[in-house]
C-alpha cells in the first residue's frame, strides 16, 4: 500500500512478512520497468532498467514454465507469493536469490527478442532455473550447516541441467555435460585438487574455492546418484527431506539421511569418500564365465596424474553394468573396498 507524503515523497506499507532468514531480505528503489504476469496463482514480474522491459520477455516465458516443473517435482506448491527477477546493469556477481526475489546481472536475465542467439537462451534458462529452485531448497527449507555450501551449489546445478533436458531435448544437455565432467575429472586427478568438502578448521569456518572442483563435482556426484537409486526414488527422497523441513534450519546429513530413508540405498556410505577426499578411482574390470553365466569382478585403484601424497583413497562405487542379452537393463555392483575384487553374475550373451 502507498500513500503520498509531500510532494515528491510516499510512504509504502508492505504485507507482513513471515519468519525468515536475514540474509533473504530484499529491497530495490530505482526508476524501474516492469513486466508482470501471472502462474499457479503466483504473481511474477521481470524488473528492469527503463526502456529495457521488452528485453525480458524470453525470461518471463522460462519462468511460467519452471514454476509449475518444480510445483510438481518437489510436490509442494512455490513456496511464496510473489516472484520477483530484477535486472541490474552493474555486476551482481551473476544473480542472488532472496525471499521471493532474485537479482541478476543483465545478460544472466534479458535478451534482444528480435536477435537472441540459441546460446543466449540457453545461458538465461541456466540461471533461471538455478536460481528458482533454490526458493525451495536453500530459502524454504534453508540448509545452513558450515559443510553444506557445496551442496546447495550443487543442488541447484544439478536440478536446472534437469529442467533443461525437460523443456528442451534438443539442447542435449546431459550429453554436453560430459565435456563438463571431462574438465573436471581432469583437474581432479592432478596434484592441485582437493576435496569437494575441505576440513572445518573452526566452529563457523568453510572453505569455498571458486574452481573445476567446487564447480562441478558436486552436480555430478547428485547425478551419479539419482543413476544409481532412479530418477523416481530420487525424487522421492528429495520431497520426502522438503517435506519433513520445512521453514528450519537443515544439515546435509539432513538429506542424505531422507534420501536413504527413501531408497533403501546406502547413500551416506557411498558420499563420504566423494566429498570428504580429493581425486576419483579407476575402476578395472575382468570377465570370466561360470557355469553358463558371466562373471565380472572389479577392483578400484586411484586415478591420478603425477604423485599425490599419502591422502586417503577408497570410494563406493556404484558401478552400473550393462548385459548384452538385454542392454535396456543396468544392473549395479556397489564396490565398496580397495583393491577388492567383487562379482557381479549376469546372463552371458
Amino acid at each position: 500500500m502507498e500513500q503520498p507524503f509531500g510532494p515528491d515523497q510516499k510512504i509504502v506499507v508492505f504485507e507482513k512478512t513471515p519468519p525468515i532468514a536475514s540474509d533473504t531480505l530484499f529491497l530495490a528503489c530505482g526508476q524501474l520497468d516492469c513486466l508482470e504476469e501471472q502462474v499457479a496463482g503466483v504473481s511474477l514480474r521481470i524488473v528492469t532498467t527503463s526502456g529495457k522491459k521488452a528485453w525480458g520477455k524470453y525470461a518471463m516465458e522460462v519462468t511460467k514454465k519452471l514454476l509449475p516443473y518444480f510445483d510438481s517435482y518437489f510436490s509442494a506448491p512455490f513456496p511464496f507469493p510473489k516472484l520477483d527477477q530484477i535486472a541490474f546493469p552493474c555486476d551482481t556477481g551473476g544473480a542472488a536469490e532472496n525471499w521471493g526475489a532474485i537479482a541478476y546481472d543483465e545478460e544472466a536475465l534479458l535478451s534482444d527478442p528480435e536477435s537472441s542467439h540459441e546460446s543466449t537462451r540457453q545461458r538465461i534458462f541456466f540461471a533461471i532455473a538455478d536460481k528458482i529452485a533454490r526458493q525451495w531448497y536453500g530459502d524454504f527449507v534453508p540448509l545452513t550447516s558450515p559443510d553444506a555450501f557445496w551442496l546447495n551449489e550443487g543442488f541447484a546445478s544439478w536440478v536446472a541441467r534437469k529442467a533443461a533436458d525437460h523443456f528442451n531435448p534438443q539442447w542435449r544437455t546431459w550429453l554436453h555435460a560430459t565435456v563438463e565432467k571431462e574438465a573436471a575429472m581432469s583437474f581432479d586427478a592432478g596434484e592441485t585438487t582437493h576435496a569437494i568438502q575441505p576440513p572445518l578448521t573452526g566452529p563457523e569456518q568453510t572453505a569455498h574455492v571458486p574452481d573445476l572442483i567446487t564447480g562441478q563435482k558436486p552436480w555430478l556426484l547428485l547425478r551419479m546418484l539419482e543413476t544409481f537409486v532412479g530418477e523416481d526414488l530420487f525424487r522421492d527422497g528429495i520431497r520426502a527431506f522438503l517435506a519433513a523441513h520445512q521453514g528450519a534450519d537443515t544439515t546435509g546429513e539432513d538429506f542424505w539421511a531422507s534420501l536413504e530413508r527413501v531408497t533403501g540405498k546406502p547413500i551416506k556410505k557411498v558420499v563420504v569418500g566423494w566429498i570428504n577426499q580429493p581425486g576419483f578411482p579407476l575402476i578395472k574390470m575382468t570377465t570370466q564365465c561360470v557355469n553358463g553365466n558371466r562373471v565380472i569382478s572389479l577392483d578400484q585403484v586411484p586415478f591420478v596424474l603425477g604423485p599425490r601424497g599419502d591422502a586417503p583413497a577408497e570410494w563406493t562405487v556404484p558401478v552400473g553394468i550393462r548385459s548384452a542379452v538385454k542392454s535396456n537393463e543396468v544392473k549395479y555392483a556397489l564396490l565398496d573396498k580397495l583393491s577388492k575384487t567383487s562379482t557381479l553374475r549376469v546372463a552371458a550373451g
